[in-house]
């Protein structure tokens, strides 16, 4: 079954509500809960058994719900983010590092009529990583200048650095006591939908009706690492487009 992307009734603000703007209130939620974990070689697989690091990662429950919401409309693809999230890390700070590796979340999305896609990977920071991909592994990828990222409209809740990481949060709650707990934050991006055009010579910018396929992330590198999915992959790897699934435009 196809995930339906609906089609904006007015104007989009990024830092609007997450569940009850105007807008973002009607739009389809991905839950992005499909826990991964690494692979490794026979001797690395070893030593994490010997030392107990492969034990207390799969006994450790920290899985940040994760959940993404998308719209279009006739000039951008919008995409918004919200991580209730405990440990919370941001250092990337230049065009070139490797959001990964920060707290962060990730839109994979190809047009149906083309062999390439791109990969919005963007740290709760709001730094964005960007390649315009066929075969990353394979090294036929081409980076995004920071011209054309600049036209892609970026929000994050968070300072553009975290660091040291933030464990939990303290707050007071109604009642007036004392609570610990994950950090709710937010992170988005408005696409110009012209930017697609760049993936393929028979691009057709009216969208409404076409499907075109995709997969979203969670990952994070911090004291707790995680890799989640949305729909499921047979290895740890995100550039594995034949696993991308179809999402239709309204």
């Amino acid at each position: 079954m196809s995930f339906i992307v609906k089609k904006a009734t007015g104007p989009v603000a990024l830092d609007g509500d997450f569940e009850n703007d105007p807008q973002w209130k009607n739009a389809n939620t991905i839950s992005i809960a499909n826990r991964m974990y690494p692979k490794y070689n026979f001797f690395k697989r070893l030593l994490r058994k010997w030392n107990g690091t492969e034990e207390r990662e799969m006994r450790d429950p920290y899985c940040p719900v994760t959940d993404l919401k998308v719209l279009y409309d006739d000039h951008f693809i919008y995409a918004l983010f919200r991580v209730r999230d405990q440990y919370v890390r941001a250092v990337a700070n230049k065009y070139g590092d490797q959001a990964c590796t920060d707290s962060c979340v990730e839109f994979f999305i190809k047009p149906g009529n083309t062999d390439r896609y791109y990969n919005f990977e963007l740290t709760a920071g709001g730094f964005m990583l960007l390649y315009n991909v066929k075969d990353l592994r394979g090294g036929d990828f081409l980076p995004v200048s920071e011209e054309e990222i600049k036209t892609i409209q970026i929000y994050h809740s968070l300072p553009p650095i975290v660091d040291p990481e933030i464990r939990e949060m303290v707050f007071f709650d109604a009642n007036g006591k004392l609570q610990r707990g994950p950090l709710t934050w937010y992170a988005g991006f408005a696409v110009p939908i012209e930017l697609f055009a760049k993936l393929g010579d028979n691009f057709n910018a009216n969208l409404s009706g076409q499907t075109w396929t995709a997969n979203a992330y969670k990952c994070s590198d911090t004291s707790h690492p995680h890799w989640l999915t949305w729909l499921p992959i047979p290895k740890l790897d995100f550039h594995l487009p034949a696993y991308f699934g179809d999402i239709t435009f309204e």
